[in-house]
């Protein structure tokens, strides 16, 4: 439900975490979960048979000693992945290949900590 202007915004964002973990060794970036004005998600998720909800906020901390696949924490509504720069490169790259609509999947790419990207809706699921 998002765009690619929203997306790639997400991208240089994740860049500048990665470029802050290489400097300074950490960092963290927390993003708010806006769902679309115009569309009633409830309503949505009752007409297919789904319950949707619509979460918080994702928080992306970067460290060092965090091991490769470490799977999100889900506390309340908000989304925590740790990662180190080997996944924030992959997390990196899969928002890069759903911008370019050539190379989105029709079932979402996996990603870091365990979360999916969904080409449809241009969010993390």
């Amino acid at each position: 439900m998002g765009d690619d202007h929203a997306l790639e915004t997400l991208i240089e964002s994740l860049q500048g975490l990665l470029d802050s973990h290489r400097t300074y060794g950490s960092g963290t970036r927390r993003y708010k979960c806006n769902p679309p004005l115009d569309f009633d998600h409830v309503a949505y998720g009752r007409q297919h048979g789904v319950r949707i909800e619509w979460l918080d906020s994702l928080v992306v901390k970067a460290g060092p000693d965090v091991p490769n696949g470490e799977t999100y924490k889900l506390e309340g509504k908000v989304v925590t992945i740790r990662v180190n720069p080997a996944t924030l490169s992959q997390l990196i790259t899969g928002a890069r290949a759903q911008v370019d609509k050539s190379k989105r999947y029709g079932h979402g790419l996996a990603t870091a900590g365990g979360l999916w990207f969904s080409p449809d809706w241009l969010g993390v699921e």
